[in-house]
């Protein structure tokens, strides 16, 4: 049985310690982990600060906050994946991590500002009223 921990690097929140041939199924039943060396972890959106509360993403970083690999949109039932060039390392944590189905690939400020407005729709919402900074 995993390893069960409250995590640092998640905002408090209880995770599973995976290994990260684990991690891609985590990721597709939207898991809140940490692998082994806690370089890659997932968080539930529902317990993240974002600006908006009412249905934050959840998502899949590496190497800290400011690195999402994914995260998942529940409105919009769709995965959005971080196609900027990644280190060696990150990027082998991509493809551990890579969720099944679709993927709408974006750059890492525009994943930053649907993370930080709490969801897809919230984040155009600011692009079209321009009350905010939206990559």
């Amino acid at each position: 049985m995993p390893e069960l921990t409250i995590s640092p690097v998640t905002g408090g929140q209880l995770v599973t310690k995976l290994t990260n041939n684990q991690m891609r199924d985590a990721v597709n039943r939207r898991q809140c982990f940490a692998n082994t060396n806690a370089t890659v972890y997932a968080t539930n959106g529902s317990n993240r600060y974002t600006v908006y509360t009412w249905n934050n993403p959840d998502t899949v970083h590496s190497h800290g906050a400011l690195y999402p690999l994914y995260l998942y949109d529940y409105e919009t039932r769709t995965w959005f994946g971080n196609e900027t060039k990644l280190s060696v390392t990150a990027q082998r944590h991509k493809t551990q991590t890579r969720p099944d189905g679709y993927i709408d690939w974006c750059s890492t400020p525009y994943l930053l500002s649907i993370i930080y407005h709490g969801s897809y729709a919230a984040h155009c919402a600011q692009a079209v009223t321009r009350e905010g900074s939206v990559a």
